[in-house]
């Protein structure tokens, strides 16, 4: 639907447990859960000694490039050899089709990560550190779930822990998705650097900054993994609680395996091309030799950015409508945001119906409008969710329309 390159992480969705109240409530119920986690290989169930045991214990699934650097120093000839840690440099060729060359660049991902495993390296560290002007960074999240995925179909997955060091992570969605998908820790990297060197601006100090991010992006991850009833981030950590929206069979079968995908969409050359688009643009200076981000208009309204929905002039409109009470008016907002919609704002803007392929039915067999709107219902919800106003507005056109209404405060 977007004209510009997104992130695979736009592409999956969180799932939730459709029930009344929070299966969880992160913030009462605090005390029962944690966001620390174990990584390193899991040795046998039936066969337990002390072995077992030596893992790496973290307290939490962000790590600042100081912390991945201390795991890093971890070697075979240490004092913690089952712990030695290998790093899979996550690129495919700026050069050629586009879809080949990803494909080509994460069978040779899997093929280094089998490698390592079979040399006895019991941590992974998958990195996008590196690109160049030939060299695309694979979209962490396809990279990551494709290692995590071969290995399991290999037979490897238990004797190695994954960790990702990524620039492309930057939100508390990024960052549950990759642990969802079979990474145990992620340190966005660039994330930090933009923290540090934006409170260094603005006269403020860059390592309370850092640990500020890092403690928003933990207590969202929290927050999320509550939402599926998940008090313990190692039950979280490639539990998968997430559907796809947009992508195509070859990328769902072959590298997120298991996921729920209602449509079609993506596939993996169009993965590519996005990314291969924001490579070029990292690359492309202008004359005067700067580079200038682009805004991108993703979380608020641009000109040259995203498509949206309300827009300065469907504002307007529904501003008008309301405040003069003129259905003209309102009938010309509605029209401009189905038009919106159908252009790419909204997936429900695709939907169309084939008129004349069957022929029509007797309006004498139709149900008539007055029976079908007595099914009509408004659920329970508290006063606090909506307004007064709402619940006002709700009611009445219940009762216009012979339907039921429910004012009771839901969930408890």
């Amino acid at each position: 639907l977007s004209p510009r390159p997104r992130l695979l992480y736009d592409y999956v969705t969180e799932m939730f447990a459709q029930v009344t109240n929070p299966p969880l409530d992160s913030i009462r119920e605090r005390i029962v859960t944690t966001t620390a986690v174990a990584v390193g290989p899991e040795d046998n169930l039936l066969a337990c000694s002390p072995d077992s045991c030596r893992r790496l214990l973290l307290p939490g699934p962000v790590l600042t490039a100081d912390d991945l650097d201390t795991v890093r120093t971890l070697t075979a000839d240490g004092p913690h050899p089952a712990l030695a840690t290998r790093v899979l440099p996550t690129h495919f060729s700026a050069d050629g089709p586009s879809g080949e060359a990803l494909a080509a660049g994460l069978a040779a991902l899997c093929r280094a990560a089998d490698t390592a495993v079979d040399s006895g390296f019991g941590l992974l560290v998958v990195t996008d550190r590196g690109a160049g002007p030939d060299a695309v960074p694979i979209p962490s999240l396809l990279a990551v779930s494709a290692v995590h995925h071969h290995l399991i179909r290999t037979g490897r997955r238990t004797r190695v822990g994954l960790l990702v060091e990524t620039g492309d992570a930057r939100e508390v969605h990024h960052v549950a998705a990759l642990l969802g998908f079979g990474a145990s820790a992620v340190c966005p990297y660039l994330a930090f650097d933009t923290v540090r060197a934006l409170a260094a601006a603005a006269g403020d100090d860059p390592d309370t900054a850092a640990a500020n991010y890092r403690h928003a992006l933990v207590a969202g991850v929290l927050e999320v993994m509550s939402k599926m009833g998940i008090s313990v981030l190692g039950s979280y950590v490639g539990a998968q609680t997430f559907e796809a929206v947009g992508l195509g069979r070859d990328v769902i079968d072959v590298y997120l395996p298991g996921t729920a995908s209602r449509i079609g969409g993506a596939s993996l050359s169009d993965l590519a091309d996005d990314a291969r688009a924001r490579h070029s643009a990292a690359y492309d200076e202008s004359d005067s030799g700067t580079q200038e981000l682009d805004s991108g208009g993703v979380y608020r309204y641009r000109r040259d950015g995203e498509p949206h929905l309300f827009t300065p002039e469907t504002v307007f409109l529904l501003q008008h409508a309301t405040r003069s009470g003129r259905a003209d008016i309102f009938a010309r907002y509605s029209d401009e945001v189905d038009r919106l919609a159908a252009a790419g704002g909204a997936l429900r803007g695709l939907l169309g119906f084939r008129a004349g392929v069957h022929p029509p039915i007797p309006v004498e067999q139709v149900e008539p409008v007055e029976r079908i709107l007595t099914r009509f219902a408004t659920g329970a919800m508290s006063y606090g969710s909506i307004s007064a106003e709402a619940h006002t507005a709700l009611a009445v056109a219940m009762n216009r329309i012979g339907g039921r209404s429910n004012s009771g405060e839901g969930g408890e």
